[in-house]
């Protein structure tokens, strides 16, 4: 794909109907792949809502799982996130602490170098900090969390 968008880029791939023939033949080619690679996947459902009932299709049922919400993109995510009525749950996953720095604080630090409202992101009922560490038995978080998470997040999916 890369090289096909160099192409086009460069204008190396030809000009008029040449053009749009060798866009709908990669376009093919693209879709094919996807098909391929995705056909096994498990169809989508619904996250359980907040209150655990599957499939629920009312404002505020939809359940995430963000990694890196201390980074610089994750915190525009998260906050977003906040502000999202369909978002019950949001639980921002990071890495652990290389000193001795609580997440919670990492987090407010990043969100307020960004110039957005870490308080009132931080205070949302939605938000879940946990630190995790994928090496570890049950990634290293406590028991309640994790079965939270398995329950809302990592559900099998039949």
């Amino acid at each position: 794909m890369a090289s096909f968008l160099g192409t086009l880029v460069a204008g190396d791939a030809g000009t008029g109907g040449q053009l749009q023939n060798v866009v709908a033949s990669k376009v093919a080619v693209m879709r094919a792949m996807v098909n391929k690679y995705t056909s096994d996947y498990p169809a989508y459902l619904r996250a359980p809502s907040a209150n655990g009932v599957q499939g629920a299709q009312n404002e505020g049922d939809h359940v995430v799982l963000l990694t890196g919400s201390t980074g610089a993109l994750g915190c525009y995510v998260l906050a977003s996130l906040v502000d999202d009525p369909s978002i019950a749950r949001v639980y921002a996953v990071n890495r652990p602490s290389r000193s001795s720095v609580p997440l919670s604080e990492r987090q407010a630090n990043a969100l307020v170098e960004r110039g957005l409202d870490s308080d009132s992101i931080l205070g949302s009922e939605k938000v879940r900090l946990i630190e995790a560490d994928v090496s570890a038995t049950g990634f290293g978080i406590e028991r309640d969390a994790y079965e939270e998470v398995s329950r809302l997040i990592l559900r099998d999916h039949d």
